[in-house]
């Protein structure tokens, strides 16, 4: 057999494949079960937030760090840094 043969039966066989492998996973994706969005949870008295700590080598200072986040109390929610209630406009530009 030529190389062309080759080619032009690779051309045909690998969209074949391609559609085949779409097919299941669309299975896949349909089986899949559907979950039901639930109530929104009550807020919390006190936001949740996470603290990520990137720490290499810092195995003495670990302790230290963790005692000083654990200390930490988060500011009044009428302190300088509280978010806006409403957000203005933009402006219009003109060209």
């Amino acid at each position: 057999m030529s190389s062309a043969a080759w080619v032009g039966g690779a051309l045909l066989v690998l969209p074949a494949v391609y559609t085949a492998l779409m097919l299941r996973l669309r299975r896949a994706w349909e089986a899949l079960p559907v979950v039901e969005p639930t109530e929104p949870q009550a807020l919390a008295a006190e936001p949740l937030f996470s603290v990520l700590v990137a720490a290499r080598n810092e195995a003495e200072n670990l302790p230290n760090l963790l005692r000083d986040l654990a200390q930490q109390r988060l500011a009044p929610a009428a302190s300088r840094y509280s978010l806006p209630t409403t957000i203005p406009p933009m402006p219009l530009l003109k060209w």
